[in-house]
């Protein structure tokens, strides 16, 4: 498997190459050999082949960007105008460093990643399959209820293998329709008010094991109208009661510093799904403002917690006193706070 350290020298060469590396082999990948309006949707690449993907450094790729395949696979740094996903990679999928920015009118997922069907029991060598995004910032985010469910981080119909471990370090996105959505299974951690029943049983797939959230602040670009094609940037949704009663089959979430800045007014409560009790799972998921309106917290069913887990997490209501987590300046790339690669988490 490849250290940070080595993908990160790799990037910085920017050469496609392909070399032998223990039992498999390793590619790097340089958008910038691609034209900006080409699409890129690569070959699928082996289960035992590492990826590294030195994002565009010439200007803003126009056209969706999919890498397939892969062991571990990781994008780092460039400058989007359309969606980037990582797609049945087997073991880890990471995206850092990246700025993407839809134009208006474009109703599509920002950053996806997905694990291979059969990502389990290759992944078990490794510890379990991971999906990572550190350092990035996305905009301008839209969708719509009976249309595209645009958001800004999925984990993209991961119905046969969710990844078992998530991280999200460094993460600023500004939202008109969905913010997070980050499912188990294709349904099972929906983050929106709409949703349909999922119909994963209780044996299959592997049992997620954690989703941390760090330094990671939204910020709401309409207001939320229920009923409408508008949809609020909810957190955690009912559904999550769904999973409970498959086995328990949620991530414990663990949340440090975690920001939603509602749009003009509203109250942090109108930023997150409404919730319900579910009585057979014996779950309330419905979200708890402070006395201040300024937080909001869920009941322990939800397995929500601090980032210790020993108290409930707190979603905050505003944004961080230093401003966004990632700003962006096209001046200013790359550290801490801004889009691009050499991110260390403070």
């Amino acid at each position: 498997m490849l250290s940070r350290r080595e993908f990160v020298a790799l990037a910085v060469v920017g050469a496609s190459s392909l070399q032998a590396f223990g039992s498999g082999s390793r590619i790097v990948l340089n958008l910038d050999d691609f034209g900006l309006e080409d699409e890129v949707n690569t070959p699928l690449y082996a289960a035992d082949v590492d990826i590294i993907v030195s994002g565009a450094t010439k200007g803003a790729r126009l056209a969706f960007t999919r890498i397939n395949g892969g062991r571990n696979v990781i994008l780092l740094g460039g400058a989007y105008r359309n969606a980037v996903m990582l797609d049945r990679f087997s073991v880890s999928g990471l995206v850092e460093g990246v700025y993407v920015k839809f134009p208006p009118g474009l109703e599509r997922d920002a950053i996806s990643l997905r694990p291979a069907a059969n990502s389990r029991k290759l992944a078990r060598p490794y510890g379990g399959t991971r999906a990572t995004i550190r350092n990035c910032r996305c905009e301008n985010i839209q969708g719509h209820r009976s249309g595209v469910h645009g958001d800004a981080f999925q984990l993209a119909g991961s119905l046969n293998a969710p990844p078992e471990f998530v991280v999200i370090d460094g993460f600023t996105a500004t939202c008109g329709y969905q913010g997070l959505f980050l499912s188990p299974q294709t349904t099972n951690l929906s983050l929106t008010t709409d949703h349909e029943q999922g119909t994963f049983s209780a044996t299959d797939g592997p049992t997620p094991k954690e989703c941390r959230i760090r330094r990671c602040n939204l910020r709401k670009t309409s207001r939320f109208i229920p009923n409408s094609n508008h949809e609020n940037i909810s957190l955690f949704s009912p559904i999550d009661t769904t999973s409970a009663k498959n086995g328990n089959r949620v991530y414990p979430k663990f949340l440090d510093d975690f920001w939603v800045s509602p749009f003009a007014e509203e109250s942090i409560l109108e930023c997150l799904a409404k919730g319900g009790i579910d009585r057979k799972a014996n779950i309330d998921s419905r979200p708890i403002a402070d006395s201040s309106g300024q937080f909001a917290t869920y009941h322990t069913g939800m397995l929500i917690f601090d980032k210790s887990g020993s108290s409930p997490g707190r979603v905050n209501r505003g944004v961080p006193q230093g401003g966004d987590f990632v700003s962006y300046s096209a001046e200013m790339i790359g550290g801490i706070g801004r889009p691009g690669i050499g991110y260390k988490s403070p």
